[in-house]
């Protein structure tokens, strides 16, 4: 998303982003808005699901044979989520798949999996928003429908008509959706 041509739109709001697995608690007024993954609607919250994030395997070029149209992924290295984190859907997938034993890196981050990916560390199941326009990444097979993941803008509902707070929702709301298409 282009936090850059949000600011020339509207240079007057100022802005403070948190990227972290920690859920800042919006009825304690620690953030104004916030973007959350979840199969089900956040709690207690204004909140409007914006798109559906989809995911797929990803392997590094540089693992791949030359001209190699498919690869055994049971012999690969794998990039997955570190324990910390709450994510039990793609936990289990691994799990199922035999995958979790052969994860060599781990990480609380889908940027720092991406990154690692990226570069060669090995296959890693990603967001297809992140890793589909990545040179240095191909995709494996069809996406994973069974880890599709909602994606929520949630406000405290006292918030959501102040007018700053509504520039930032359908701004966010209107790039988020045509990214995760």
């Amino acid at each position: 998303v282009d936090l850059a041509g949000y600011r020339k739109e509207n240079p007057e709001i100022e802005k403070a982003v948190d990227v972290s697995n920690e859920f800042l608690k919006l009825t304690k007024r620690e953030a104004d808005v916030a973007l959350r993954p979840s199969v089900s609607q956040p709690n207690s919250m204004s909140s409007k699901r914006i798109g559906v994030i989809r995911q797929a395997i990803y392997v590094p070029k540089v693992l791949l044979q030359s001209g190699l149209k498919t690869v055994d992924l049971e012999k690969l290295s794998w990039i997955g989520p570190d324990d910390s984190i709450h994510y039990p859907t793609l936990q289990s997938w691994m799990q199922a798949n035999n995958y979790s034993k052969l994860c060599r890196y781990r990480s609380d981050s889908v940027l720092d999996r991406f990154v690692a990916a990226r570069n060669g560390i090995g296959a890693a199941v990603l967001p297809c928003y992140l890793a589909a326009g990545c040179v240095d990444l191909a995709r494996f097979g069809d996406g994973l429908p069974e880890l599709d993941t909602d994606l929520w803008l949630v406000t405290h509902p006292d918030l959501r008509q102040t007018e700053r707070i509504r520039l930032v929702l359908d701004w966010i709301e209107k790039h988020c959706s045509s990214a995760l298409e």
